[in-house]
């Protein structure tokens, strides 16, 4: 996940990347530590339903953000609270590899300490720098949008949407096909990344170029 996941009091905190309120609560600042945060802050519309309905289906879970592991640790106690410890199997935060996104390195070290390929999953990120991650670590990405990176670039998503939805409270499309969705869940995710492995494949089966020489005249 680099999903959008928080909102505090009417603005929107967008992914784990981007998370200064957070590191101020690390720093002490009485606000961040107290009733206050837990109170304003908010997980986006669909976060914590599709992390439930995952779980449920079986689905294994991990965290790649290049966010420090102490504000995961936040963000996971405070505004996530109402999922159960260990729901996400791997956590990648922070400097443990040498390069931030968008070099794929914390979606290859996230993948290898799960012991799958790219294609073995889907990743939903929020940011132009996100895709490119994923992307060049092999993942198929759907993308949430965000107002600070809405007129970015996802070239290379399978879809993207304005958020994950709820019942009753769908998404909007902005691109790909949602397979007659209106809430991401555990269907969808799984028809994206069918649809990026079909892409993948179809690229894999053309022909290559043949490249002809003649005489120069």
């Amino acid at each position: 996940f680099g999903v959008p996941t928080v909102e505090v009091d009417g603005r929107l905190f967008w992914g784990l990347d981007s998370l200064p309120m957070l590191a101020a609560c690390l720093r002490g600042d009485p606000w961040f530590d107290g009733p206050q945060w837990d109170a304003a802050a908010v997980p986006r519309p669909g976060v914590v339903r599709l992390v439930q309905e995952l779980r449920a289906a079986g689905l294994r879970l991990a965290i790649a953000t290049t966010t420090s592991p102490e504000n995961v640790e936040v963000l996971l106690r405070t505004t996530l609270a109402a999922l159960p410890p260990g729901s996400f199997e791997v956590i990648g935060a922070g400097d443990i590899v040498p390069a931030k996104k968008p070099a794929p390195d914390i979606y290859r070290w996230v993948l290898d300490r799960l012991g799958l390929t790219g294609s073995a999953g889907i990743a939903i990120e929020d940011s132009r720098n996100g895709v490119r991650a994923a992307r060049a670590a092999g993942l198929p990405v759907a993308v949430t949008q965000s107002t600070y990176t809405v007129n970015e670039d996802f070239t290379g998503a399978v879809a993207v949407v304005s958020d994950l939805g709820e019942p009753g409270r769908p998404f909007t499309i902005r691109y790909g096909s949602v397979h007659g969705r209106q809430w991401v869940g555990p269907e969808l995710l799984r028809a994206w990344a069918s649809e990026a492995s079909a892409v993948v494949g179809a690229a894999a089966a053309q022909p290559a170029p043949s490249f002809c020489s003649g005489p120069s005249v």
